[in-house]
């Protein structure tokens, strides 16, 4: 339980910064990481019940899906590989019990939410390989995990208990990945 505190305090903390360190270009990979990143409140939507957060998060978490595919396909680094498998496996299911949540709505999956990577961006990193393709994607990803702890968190103020259980199981993981991830970012 502690250690949950802890890690809840230190997200919670990271997400009361002020989104400075994104403004900056990655000088290793010439690449702007907050070029079209999509993590201010113009992109978002009211989040105030399970089926409005499963619309919004369905779409994030598939982009993070597709993310991982990414990195099976142009990277070899063990760890980096890892942790994308991780992340596609538990991110699939969470879609799972989301949609459930919808009663036969769909997402709109052209929605753009907190931290989600533009087309652009996308494409450039498509294009990476080795190294250069791991640090990018590593950061990334921790700006995209930075965002969907952003969505997640309002979730945590909403009456429902499951919901918000279930946001501080996602707050909680993301948080042990954006770890790995400022380490493979580096």
């Amino acid at each position: 339980m502690k250690r949950w505190l802890k890690r809840t305090a230190l997200v919670t903390a990271l997400l009361s910064l002020p989104f400075g360190l994104t403004a900056c270009s990655n000088s290793a990979t010439g690449v702007d990481l907050n070029d079209d990143m999509h993590h201010d409140s113009s992109h978002s939507m009211p989040i105030t019940d399970r089926q409005s957060f499963a619309l919004a998060m369905i779409p994030h978490h598939q982009q993070a899906i597709d993310l991982a595919e990414l990195a099976f396909k142009n990277s070899s680094n063990p760890d980096l590989l890892a942790l994308a498998s991780q992340i596609q496996s538990e991110q699939a299911a969470e879609i799972t019990k989301m949609t459930a949540w919808l009663d036969e709505k769909a997402p709109d999956m052209t929605m753009t939410m907190e931290g989600m990577l533009s087309p652009e961006q996308i494409f450039t990193l498509s294009n990476y390989n080795g190294a250069l393709f791991d640090k990018t994607w590593a950061n990334f990803m921790y700006l995209h995990h930075m965002g969907a702890i952003e969505m997640t968190n309002r979730v945590l103020e909403l009456d429902d208990k499951d919901l918000a259980d279930f946001g501080r199981e996602i707050i909680s993981q993301q948080g042990i990945e954006l770890d790995a991830l400022a380490k493979l970012g580096k």
